[in-house]
Formats: C-alpha cells, sequence, structure tokens
C-alpha cells in the first residue's frame, strides 16, 4: 500500500512539474505559430489553433494526409526553426 501511495505521490509530481514548465512555455507562443510535436517517435510539424494557461491546442498532418487536431501541454511543443 505505501508503494502505491509513493509512486502516486511521484506520479502526481512529475505532472506538476509539467504543468509549471508548461505555465512558462505557453508564453512564448501565439496563434498561428508553427511548432513542432513529437509523439511516439514520429515528429510533427503543427500549426497553433488555441493558447490557454498551459495547454495548446495544434493542428498537424499524418503520413496519410488526414488532419488531426490535439490538445497538449505547452512544454511539450517547441517553435518551429524558421528559414530565412
Amino acid at each position: 500500500m505505501a508503494a502505491l501511495e509513493a509512486q502516486q505521490g511521484q506520479e502526481r509530481a512529475e505532472r506538476r512539474a509539467l504543468v509549471d514548465a508548461s505555465k512558462e512555455a505557453v508564453a512564448g507562443l501565439s496563434v498561428g505559430q508553427k511548432v513542432t510535436y513529437t509523439r511516439g517517435g514520429s515528429t510533427y510539424t503543427a500549426t497553433v489553433t488555441k493558447v490557454a494557461r498551459s495547454k495548446v491546442t495544434i493542428a498537424y498532418r499524418i503520413k496519410s494526409g488526414a488532419e488531426r487536431t490535439k490538445v497538449v501541454h505547452a512544454a511539450l511543443v517547441t517553435p518551429a526553426e524558421t528559414q530565412g
């Protein structure tokens, strides 16, 4: 029982750290901005469509060309490098 509580406490702390990092990261993001998002070994170029307190909604295309939208913590996306 104690091990389970310790694990749950650790998971809570990790989520809290992610939310805190996201609150800082969201300040540098804006609607229409290009970002990169990595999930499951695949990296996607996405566009921010909505900005909230610690999360952003992004739109991206998968290999088949279908468009997907996803709400993610802001700390999990990075601004895409611009060429020029």
